[in-house]
């Protein structure tokens, strides 16, 4: 095949390249010296790379350029565990906000071997003035419950009956991986989904404190009076509520829940 031909066709590029080989051949192989044969023998070489590597002019008459190389990627930055972005507040959350609730959300605790589950959890520190001692962790549904009827129906009973206000909610248990009653092999509590929340008493603004305890029924005087109402007015916001005379796991403490139930469940 005749010199300048690409895949059988005669290219006028190559034919003009096979020249300049020509041109620069013929005088090294006649020159007398060795140092100008080197010279000769390196002209040769820069030709013949010039002509492979694409410095003739491309398709269409431009000549093509070597690529730039790209400067190297930089690594990517990954958050660590404790970096990632918080999560947007929830509904829930927001309505808490807004109820005047002093609160922060929590990550989702380990299930555990009882397989127990809170959605949404949330450590409930204070209602408005009301401070909860100590502060409970609860589903953000059952602290929302818990909020409203503290602010409405459970002030508005200490106003009426004391004329006075709540300092402080002492709270026995809250969000707790257990069995009812803490028995062995029992179904899990509703304290192992974070829907419950057991309340032992009251601090008011006066100083005086009000506890939950065994009472006569026909026992007429005020914190009597006033612990049955409690029982009363929760029975409806929460689907269970126990107290006192219920069973004697519940002497000392008000149980208020939010399991699922057609109807509420109080004793």
């Amino acid at each position: 095949m005749r010199s300048g031909a690409r895949d059988g066709v005669w290219c006028p590029e190559r034919r003009a390249d096979a020249a300049r080989r020509d041109a620069w051949a013929g005088p090294c192989a006649s020159t007398g010296t060795r140092r100008t044969r080197h010279l000769c023998a390196l002209g040769l070489v820069v030709l013949s790379l010039f002509t492979a590597t694409g410095g003739a002019a491309g398709a269409g008459g431009q000549a093509v350029a070597d690529p730039v190389p790209l400067p190297q990627a930089k690594p990517v930055e990954t958050a660590g565990k404790n970096d990632a972005a918080p999560q947007a507040a929830s509904t829930c959350a927001a309505q808490l906000a807004e109820a005047g609730a002093v609160f922060r959300s929590l990550p989702v605790p380990d299930p555990g071997p009882l397989g127990c589950r809170i959605d949404d959890p949330v450590q409930l520190e204070r209602i408005g003035d009301t401070r909860l001692s100590p502060a409970a962790t609860l589903s953000c549904t059952t602290a929302l419950k818990l909020v409203r009827f503290v602010r409405k129906p459970l002030r508005e009973e200490v106003r009426a009956t004391m004329n006075t206000e709540i300092a402080t909610l002492h709270v026995a248990a809250s969000y707790d991986c257990r069995g009812r009653n803490r028995q062995a092999g029992a179904k899990l509590s509703e304290h192992g989904y974070g829907r419950a929340i057991d309340v032992r008493g009251l601090t008011l603004a006066d100083g005086v404190t009000w506890a939950v305890s065994p009472r006569d029924p026909k026992d007429t005087s005020p914190a009597a009076r006033f612990q049955r109402r409690v029982r009363a007015l929760a029975c409806g916001p929460f689907t269970t509520v126990l107290g006192p005379g219920s069973d004697a796991y519940h002497d000392d403490h008000f149980h208020f829940d939010l399991a699922p139930r057609n109807a509420a469940y109080c004793r």
